[in-house]
């Protein structure tokens, strides 16, 4: 086995990251009670398309500012993202991958080592099959749903860790037809060295204005990152004009019930 001077065995490892991993949501297995009534307001379709990433975030801001309600945010790690990236440890020549969907890390490989040895996975979600024909189809296509299912038959261990907000994790998700390692993030290092890196936006589940949070992240990233896909990292949303919007809206039904 060769090991380099940190003490790490020379393997290939993935480490993947979803966005949503910091945007708490109560309906997503986060905490109901201190929702209050509220969480209907999170019952969104989740669907990776042009209208679940782009329009439909204008109607769900609506919702909350019609409702007197701060719009939900992505809460930052302890130390900001600095610290974040702190805690793994990179090869030399990692470069960071950037797309919307997680399903693109179902296509990383690596090309001496392959498959991967340990794929790490710090999500809201195990994206590791949510129905009983989870395994992806003959054709092998698959999706941000169960990409870690193509790791899984290449012979990767899985890891999964879910964020502490989310504290009915393991009732709110179904069990992975595989075995999964999954635990609540403990914020500590990892004992293993990474040699590919996957972040995805999931810009259907978290909303545009976290965008400029998310440019923060990657660009704290202690290497250099380049996009897998085409989609714009910044979408063009203007909250203002939006919330100037949802007021308006909201000022005619008011009118519209006096009468």
């Amino acid at each position: 086995m060769i090991v380099n001077g940190r003490g790490f065995a020379m393997m290939a490892n993935l480490l993947v990251i979803d966005w949503d991993f910091w945007f708490p949501n109560p309906l997503e297995g986060g905490d109901y009670k201190e929702s209050g009534a509220k969480t209907w307001l999170y019952d969104w379709g989740h669907v990776e398309n042009d209208f679940h990433i782009g329009p439909i975030w204008a109607s769900r801001l609506h919702d909350f500012v019609i409702n007197g309600l701060p719009l939900p945010r992505i809460e930052e790690p302890i130390g900001g993202w600095d610290a974040w990236w702190n805690r793994f440890e990179f090869m030399d020549s990692t470069t960071l991958m950037v797309s919307d969907s997680n399903g693109w890390a179902g296509l990383v490989r690596d090309d001496v080592h392959d498959p991967f040895e340990q794929v790490w996975l710090f999500d809201a979600h195990h994206d590791a099959g949510y129905r009983k024909d989870a395994w992806p189809r003959k054709d092998n296509t698959f999706s941000c749903e169960n990409w870690m299912l193509v790791h899984a038959e290449l012979g990767s261990e899985l890891h999964v860790r879910y964020p502490q907000w989310k504290i009915h994790a393991f009732t709110a998700e179904p069990k992975p037809p595989i075995e999964v390692d999954r635990a609540f993030d403990d914020g500590g290092p990892l004992p293993v060295e990474f040699s590919h890196v996957l972040v995805c936006r999931s810009g259907a589940w978290v909303p545009p204005w976290s965008d400029e949070q998310f440019m923060e992240m990657i660009d704290a990233f202690p290497g250099d990152w380049g996009q897998v896909d085409s989609v714009d990292l910044v979408r063009e949303f203007d909250v203002a004009h939006y919330t100037e919007q949802a007021h308006e809206l909201q000022a005619a039904l008011d009118k519209m019930k006096r009468k």
